[in-house]
């Protein structure tokens, strides 16, 4: 028995199916990945590329933002800092910490200030997530996700 399965294998592993399959496979997850992109911002003059040296006082964009709150108060933000939801703070993915940024809710007109103490947010379509009393400032306690306009107040340097 053991002889036949040797024998099986090896005619297999002869016969190169097995690698034209691998290379296959190998080729398409190369040109899927080849083909993903990185998020991108404008500056408003048509530049698109990494936005974490590029970013001006001054500079605004319109995103989608939601809010978190006490299921994350008193965790750790990614600049070390524990999570308050009741301070006027946000996460954004590239701007510096203790950058402060105007943000407008589009729908309702109501705008507040907030700084950058965090990453994220971790969910695809969104680029800013707030802070639960930033949200409330906003309108936004209730609904949860709106469309806001984003400006650079003060950028720190890092």
């Amino acid at each position: 028995m053991q002889a036949g399965k040797r024998a099986i294998l090896r005619q297999w592993f002869e016969s190169g199916w097995w690698l034209k399959r691998a290379l296959l496979y190998f080729l398409l997850i190369f040109f899927l990945t080849a083909c993903a992109s990185k998020p991108r911002f404008t500056d408003g003059g048509g530049w698109a590329g990494e936005p974490s040296s590029h970013f001006k006082i001054g500079q605004s964009w319109i995103c989608t933002t939601s809010y978190y709150g006490a299921e994350f108060d008193g965790r750790r933000t990614a600049s070390s800092e524990m999570f308050d939801m009741n301070k006027m703070t946000a996460a954004h993915p590239y701007l510096p910490f203790g950058t402060i940024l105007e943000v407008v809710n589009l729908s309702t007109g109501a705008e507040c200030r907030v700084r950058v103490n965090d990453r994220g947010p971790s969910i695809p379509g969104r680029s800013l997530d707030i802070s639960y009393k930033a949200a409330q400032a906003l309108g936004l306690d209730i609904q949860g996700v709106a469309e806001v306009r984003v400006t650079i107040i003060e950028l720190e340097q890092q």
